[in-house]
């Protein structure tokens, strides 16, 4: 794959950025990833767009719709990105904090 320019890059993360996570348009985001993009998630293992779609569909809007992802930092390393967050999920307790757990 040639190298593409990291302005690009960093432009089309944040798009699925917003489309994503912030959003929570699942279908829209994996929309977005090229039919060889591997997603990795460090519990749930690699996925292949279709995989990502079937299962973040079901895991955010049917096993945990009270989750949430919160952006902590990402990094453009050529034609990859790098991301850190963390997840939330809101405190039952009216007034509590929100509980956060990042990806190892």
């Amino acid at each position: 794959m040639d190298e593409l320019d990291p302005r690009e890059v960093e432009e089309a993360f944040r798009h699925l950025w917003r489309v994503g996570p912030v959003g929570e348009d699942w279908a829209a985001q994996a929309a977005l990833f090229t039919e060889d993009a591997v997603y990795v998630d460090h519990y749930y293992g690699r996925k292949t767009p279709a995989e990502f779609l079937t299962w973040c569909t079901q895991l955010m809007n049917e096993e945990f719709p009270e989750i949430y992802t919160v952006y902590e930092w990402h990094v453009v390393d050529g034609n990859r990105v790098i991301v850190h967050m963390q997840n939330r999920r809101d405190n039952p307790e009216p007034g509590g904090l929100p509980f956060d757990w990042a990806h190892p």
